[in-house]
């Protein structure tokens, strides 16, 4: 979050903010409301009861009411603006209207007073949103009430997945040695949970120069996410590649397992690259650790407090190092997968999070959650 650099500011209408986090705060155009409107249906009233009921009624969305004089009321729906000269309205079920048109509080009725004054919720001018917060479907319809039309944000963090080695296939029979490509089609969605919008996946071929030719072209991009070659094997050339063209290296590796062999580098352009492990749990496992802290950098989102947990079964899963282990809710607790293979998403089935054990954890030791898209 901090050596990585943000993204720069852009304005863009409301309805295309989706991805996005907002640049500036999100400061009301408008009072909400606008004018003194009814909250409830009832009768809009000028001054002490009783009151005599004209025959007019203030619909909400319409203007024009006749001015109330003292003494007199109209019907008033719910969002109605106040005619001029009433002094407060009186909810339906608060009402007694006598068969000569006479209107007065019920005897059991308080003396309440069922208007929503203007600037109630808030006056022009109000911050409504702090600068950080990622635009979500409330934030969005909370412009919308506030006669926001356009917002200045950053994002969305659009990404290119590229699944590395001559070993990966994705259709047809495997040959002898060739694997599945079972991640291709699986990390945008834990790549969206994270904030990501991934644009395109590709594979890529162990050459000596595939690395260097694809990362050369990141026009339209934000993120380059690699599966594979980021160990120290003959074919692993991710590493070497970022040092070849001038990446600083954010993280190098982590002390945990799996997903320890994840890279996180920036390139001369501002790209960001994170490599991941191949095998498909680490990868999913890094990216889900690693991923929303790169989106907070390049969007300069306000980081989201840690969930935590304790664990039921701490003495079963305790280790000399810190793990990442798929988990399920046991009551008030969380239940760890004893035995974890990182070869396949099996361990993913049915699990509500993940969870980041503390090396030689206690079973008093909070450890960090990581929710699963469902």
């Amino acid at each position: 979050r901090q050596r990585v650099a943000a993204l720069p500011v852009h304005r863009i209408p409301l309805q295309d903010t989706a991805g996005t986090v907002l640049a500036q705060p999100l400061v009301a155009a408008t009072a909400l409301p606008a004018v003194d409107i009814s909250a409830m249906d009832g009768f809009a009233v000028s001054g002490p009861p009783p009151w005599t009921l004209r025959p007019d009624i203030a619909y909400a969305g319409t203007s024009g009411i006749a001015r109330l004089a003292d003494g007199s009321a109209v019907r008033i729906a719910t969002g109605a603006a106040l005619p001029p000269g009433a002094t407060a309205v009186v909810r339906d079920e608060h009402a007694v209207t006598t068969p000569a048109g006479v209107v007065e509080r019920a005897p059991t009725a308080t003396s309440g007073d069922d208007t929503r004054r203007r600037g109630e919720d808030w006056l022009p001018g109000t911050e409504l949103v702090a600068s950080g917060t990622a635009i979500d479907t409330a934030v969005r319809s909370l412009a919308a009430s506030a006669e926001v039309t356009e917002l200045d944000v950053r994002g969305p963090v659009r990404a290119r997945i590229v699944i590395s080695g001559n070993e990966i296939r994705v259709s047809g029979p495997l040959a002898p040695g060739e694997t599945r490509d079972v991640l291709g089609s699986a990390l945008p969605e834990y790549l969206a949970h994270c904030g990501i919008a991934v644009v395109d996946a590709l594979l890529l071929d162990d050459t000596a120069t595939a690395f260097a030719d694809l990362l050369g072209s990141t026009e339209n991009i934000d993120l380059v996410v690699v599966v594979g070659a980021t160990g120290g094997g003959a074919a692993d050339q991710l590493r070497s590649t970022l040092a070849a063209l001038g990446a600083e290296t954010v993280v190098g590796r982590v002390r945990v397992r799996p997903g320890g062999s994840q890279i996180t580098a920036t390139l001369p352009d501002g790209t960001v690259v994170l490599g991941l492990p191949g095998n498909p749990l680490a990868a999913v496992s890094t990216a889900l650790l690693t991923a929303p802290a790169i989106v907070d950098a390049l969007t300069a989102r306000i980081p989201r407090s840690p969930r935590t947990g304790l664990l039921s079964n701490a003495s079963e899963v305790r280790a000399p190092i810190p793990r990442i282990v798929p988990v399920v809710a046991d009551g008030t607790r969380w239940r760890a997968d004893v035995k974890v293979r990182t070869a396949h998403l099996a361990h993913l089935v049915g699990r509500d999070a993940l969870a980041v054990i503390p090396a030689d954890v206690s079973d008093d030791e909070p450890v960090t959650i990581l929710p699963l898209p469902y």
